[in-house]
This record gives C-alpha cells, sequence and structure tokens, in this order.
C-alpha cells in the first residue's frame, strides 16, 4: 500500500520528503481519494502503525490471518488508485 500511495503522490506530481513519509503518504492518499475510499485510507494508516510495530519491535507479531487481510485491502486500494485515472 505504501508503494501504490507513493505512486500516487508522484503521479499526480508530489512525493513526500519528510522523515515520516509514510504519515505524509496516509495523509495524500486520504485527500486524494474518493470519499467512499475512505475506509481504505483508514486501513492503510492501521497497517503503517503496525509495520512500524513490526519492523522496529514485535517481528513476529503478525498472523496468517492478519496477513490476508492486508493482501486483500492492499487489493481494493490499489484499485481505487487505478480507478482514478
Amino acid at each position: 500500500m505504501l508503494s501504490a500511495g507513493r505512486a500516487l503522490m508522484a503521479l499526480k506530481g508530489y512525493r513526500p520528503l519528510s522523515e515520516a513519509h509514510p504519515l505524509a503518504v496516509v495523509q495524500f492518499c486520504a485527500a486524494v481519494l474518493p470519499q467512499e475510499s475512505a475506509g481504505l485510507a483508514n486501513v492503510f494508516n492501521r497497517y503503517r502503525v503496525r509495520r512500524r510495530d513490526v519492523v522496529y519491535g514485535e517481528s513476529d507479531s503478525v498472523g496468517e490471518d492478519e496477513a490476508k487481510r492486508a493482501i486483500e485491502n492492499a487489493r481494493k486500494f490499489v484499485s481505487a488508485i487505478r480507478k482514478l485515472k
């Protein structure tokens, strides 16, 4: 989702510059995606926090069900971005 969000920013002529660039990407996507995709932006933000926890802390804390849900939500997120064209 982060890569897709960064690609969307680039498509629109923007790029995140701060150290907290994942948050900037989430905020950009929330502002650009249509209202019906607001839930996906919220999910993206939750995964941003989870990613930080996993990368910098609890490395084995992601279960199989959570991973499957994340993949499905990522597919929906990418689909929402593709519809913006």
